[in-house]
């Protein structure tokens, strides 16, 4: 195993960490299924990362590093989005920060395409704002301000070469549950639906199935 792979895995655990006690820390009652759901995403997000890391194994560790601090957050975003249908402002701030942190890590790695890469950031948090908030006004009700925001953040971590596939899989992922709860009679047409799950859903077989 290389030197490379070791510190990603680190740092995998180093941020599932941080999203388990972002998750924990704000509730007052810690269940069973709670933990139970911290130990199975964690256990997700190192399956994605074992694949960036020996299959797809050509990915530059500060694109990995995006990738995974994106499934990190999200991981615990999907299980308060659909407990709570709300997604905190914590971790739109934690994914800022890590996007910050992954410039400085692709300075140290290969400063190469770095400007390029600013840039198509930019350009998919834009494009994911603009898209999201114009169904928002579109279709009352159909997205949340917190979905917009995660949106952002999605489009800077993953870029424009990284958003198509995972927003692809995660809206077929969101119209699929949404039949299954009208066709059950457990939500109507009317009543919200959390979409953080399709989101963290969609993007973690995306980047298992593609590397991005």
């Amino acid at each position: 195993m290389k030197t490379n792979d070791i510190l990603m895995i680190l740092i995998s655990i180093i941020l599932c960490g941080v999203s388990i006690y972002i998750l924990i820390r704000n509730k007052e009652k810690k269940s069973k299924k709670l933990i139970v759901y911290c130990i199975i995403g964690m256990f997700l997000v190192m399956i994605d990362a074992c694949m960036l890391q020996f299959f797809y194994h050509d990915n530059a560790i500060y694109k990995n590093f995006r990738m995974i601090a994106l499934l990190s957050i999200m991981a615990s975003v999907a299980y308060v989005d659909f407990t709570e249908l709300r997604i905190p402002n914590e971790y739109i701030i934690t994914g800022l920060v890590y996007w910050v942190l992954s410039i400085f890590v692709e300075l140290i790695c290969s400063s190469q395409f770095i400007v390029a890469n600013i840039i198509s950031s930019l350009i998919a948090a834009a494009a994911l704002f603009i898209a999201s908030l114009l169904c928002k006004i579109c279709i009352r009700g159909s997205i949340g301000a917190g979905d917009i925001k995660l949106f952002v953040v999605m489009g800077l971590l993953l870029g424009l070469d990284g958003i198509w596939s995972a927003i692809f899989l995660s809206l077929v992922l969101s119209f699929i549950t949404a039949i299954y709860f009208l066709i059950t009679k457990r939500k109507g047409k009317k009543d919200a639906m959390a979409f953080g799950p399709a989101l963290a859903i969609g993007t973690w077989l995306s980047i298992f199935l593609t590397g991005m």
